[in-house]
């Protein structure tokens, strides 16, 4: 017979602990060793002028075949979050977004193709279509295509509520030609909500008739004011716009945007907010959602990762599939293998060459 572990056991009780502290310990050294790196990077670079890069690759993105050709350099250029296993000691040098059940995204408006002047114009019925903002899935695919008055050289980083037809500006990663993947989370969001309520940024159309899409801005609260943060927690619901809450990011204000996941960006959903967070409270509403089976926000965690391996695992396996599939039909067994039709064999039987192979030339003909 199976042994069951006894909840009220002591001994299991401090494993677990001690397995959440040293969790939490490896992550708050990586958060350390991150900030540090970042800081030196900024010393160096201030002291000669550095040419503006951008996070997405120089892509003509105005081709419809980059969907398919930098499909994985999209997903690769986001800054993603960890989860936050336990509350940092250094929580008041952290913001808290509240953030929609979306799909994450980078809105992007390159700068405009170079046109003639003058007399070199082209007539009105021989011009080029305008040069509109485009939204593509952190997967690389193309969702919207949309006229804004976003300035040019702009690259968003955003969620996309297909429900309510709204984009939400999580972060900015270039701005009018201005590099801010090197500035710190602080500035950029400051930057980017300063210039969405001055320049009353928005969607001025869209190519969907009889489909309205706005833009909004993802407000953030600072863990010194902890009234604010408060009064977030507890609203319900959330957001005005009938959005669905799915869950809040805890942005480090020193943290540079960097690809790939970060231990200065984390997450939680509302339900593990009671568990993880000491002084804060959410609504009590919140945490009726909590899944079937749910114990606590560790195992949660271990479930959910494992789960998400799979499907990577799952996707992997189908794309990999795909392009076998897409393969031309002659390409049989090996590259270094070549097939063909013998006019003196059966229909649809093929014999099978090597290229190293030596043969008559007659043979061939």
């Amino acid at each position: 017979m199976d042994d069951v572990i006894d909840p009220n056991d002591q001994n299991t009780f401090h494993k677990s602990q001690h397995a959440i502290a040293q969790l939490n310990e490896l992550q708050v050294c990586r958060r350390l060793q991150v900030l540090e790196d970042q800081r030196q990077k900024r010393e160096e670079e201030w002291s000669y002028l550095k040419d503006l890069k951008r996070i997405v690759p120089h892509i003509d993105i105005t081709q419809d075949s980059v969907d398919d050709q930098f499909r994985w350099e999209f997903s690769k250029n986001l800054m993603m979050s960890e989860w936050m296993m336990e509350e940092p000691e250094d929580l008041e040098d952290f913001l808290l977004v509240p953030c929609p059940k979306g799909t994450r995204s980078t809105l992007i408006f390159d700068l405009p193709p170079e046109e003639p002047v003058g007399f070199l114009r082209r007539p009105k019925f021989m011009e080029k279509k305008p040069h509109l903002a485009k939204l593509y899935a952190k997967t690389g695919h193309k969702l919207l295509e949309v006229r804004t008055n976003i300035p040019p050289d702009t690259i968003i980083d955003c969620i996309y509520v297909k429900k309510i037809k709204t984009i939400y500006i999580l972060d900015c990663m270039k701005y009018d030609g201005r590099d801010m993947t090197n500035c710190d989370t602080a500035f950029r969001r400051y930057w980017i909500g300063s210039k969405f309520y001055e320049c009353r940024l928005g969607i001025t159309d869209i190519r969907v008739p009889k489909n309205e899409l706005k833009l909004d801005f993802l407000e953030g609260y600072d863990f010194k004011q902890p009234h604010r943060v408060h009064h977030c927690f507890q609203r319900m619901p959330y957001f005005e716009d009938f959005a669905e809450l799915d869950g809040y990011l805890f942005y480090h204000k020193d943290c540079s945007y960097t690809p790939g996941e970060s231990p200065l960006v984390l997450w939680l959903f509302p339900f593990m907010v009671d568990e993880v967070l000491t002084m804060f409270r959410v609504h009590k509403d919140y945490n009726s959602f909590k899944p079937d089976n749910y114990t606590n926000y560790i195992e949660y965690i271990e479930k959910f990762n494992v789960k998400k391996e799979e499907k990577n695992k799952k996707r992997f396996k189908n794309k990999k599939r795909s392009q076998d599939d897409d393969k031309p039909k002659n390409q049989v067994g090996s590259s270094n293998e070549m097939s063909f039709e013998d006019d003196n064999t059966p229909c649809g039987s093929k014999r099978i060459l090597k290229r190293n192979d030596r043969f008559d030339e007659d043979f061939i003909k």
